[in-house]
């Protein structure tokens, strides 16, 4: 197993222990998603603005960084911070990889973080059943053969040295 996959998992594992721990009786379902969508999403934005800026003064052209042929539509997944999630599935979008398949997965733990929480007050064999239940589901259907970032971007920008992995981190 490599190093850093099992810090994606200590990482997902603490957080989600971590948000359990916080979230207080008095829960508000606005204010959670409104603070962890402008904690990750802000950053996002920024990062992918830069990034995509640097990628576009070293090709001199957006075609160099694109694929061809994306509906102009798709760039919808990058607002949501979701378009490398949706291309490790298939799917063409504007994905600059830039983890954002990490930021697709953790938006996705975001967003069924409340249910768990209702069904774990509930019930705790309910909730163990449903948490047991999304595991399987994600082991057994998930494709975990995610490619290096630099293997994905376009033949004329793999200029590859420290300073790119580290922008890339």
């Amino acid at each position: 197993m490599h190093l850093a996959t099992l810090g994606v998992a200590v990482f997902f594992m603490l957080s989600g222990a971590s948000l359990s721990y916080t979230a207080k009786e008095n829960f508000s379902l606005a204010k959670y998603y409104k603070k962890r969508f402008l904690r990750i999403l802000i950053p996002f934005y920024i990062l992918y603005i830069v990034y995509f800026l640097f990628l576009l003064f070293q090709s001199h052209s957006v075609h160099n960084i694109f694929p061809e042929g994306i509906p102009a539509w798709r760039i919808v997944f990058t607002f949501l911070g979701m378009d490398s999630w949706v291309s490790m599935h298939g799917i063409s979008t504007f994905s600059l990889t830039i983890g954002e398949w990490f930021l697709g997965c953790l938006i996705l733990l975001y967003l069924i973080f409340p249910l768990l929480r209702f069904f774990m007050i509930k019930s705790e064999k309910f909730f163990f059943i449903i948490a047991t239940g999304i595991y399987l589901i994600v082991l057994f259907h998930y494709d975990f053969s995610v490619p290096h970032p630099y293997e994905l971007l376009p033949e004329g920008l793999r200029v590859r040295n420290r300073y790119d992995d580290w922008l890339l981190s």
